[in-house]
């Protein structure tokens, strides 16, 4: 049967249904069988795509639990004792904003409200901060 990729019905199905009457018995219970089987195949197609969807929200979730992880136990300073942050002024609010190499965590100066105020210890020289 020919048709396309979810597009409800096979259309040699669609007219068939609309001449029922005058189909024999065998006929009929072709297309009934035919019917079932497409019914169960688009129900497993859903169910497959919404595994994929819950599977596929589940990794994000594990990833940002592991970066956030991550940042927790990074003390954004390198071996030699200085910071590992570089940064750069924002020019929309004259802010600088940091962020570790380490493990990408952002800080501000100054912070506004739901941003992470940067260390003052952890403001790196100068030269690390662009813009």
């Amino acid at each position: 049967m020919a048709r396309k990729k979810d597009e409800g019905i096979p259309t040699e199905v669609a007219i068939a249904l609309a001449n029922i009457d005058k189909l024999d018995d065998d006929l009929k219970a072709a297309i009934k069988e035919i019917l079932i089987d497409y019914v169960e195949t688009v129900r497993e197609r859903k169910r497959q795509r919404e595994q994929f969807v819950q599977n596929r929200l589940k990794i994000i979730q594990q990833e940002r639990e592991a970066r956030r992880s991550e940042q927790e136990r990074c003390t954004h300073r390198k071996e030699d004792g200085s910071s590992r942050l570089v940064g750069q002024r924002l020019t929309g609010t004259g802010q600088l904003c940091f962020v570790c190499l380490g493990c990408a965590k952002s800080f501000y100066y100054p912070a506004y409200e739901g941003q992470e105020e940067v260390p003052k210890e952890l403001i790196p020289h100068s030269d690390a901060i662009g813009g």
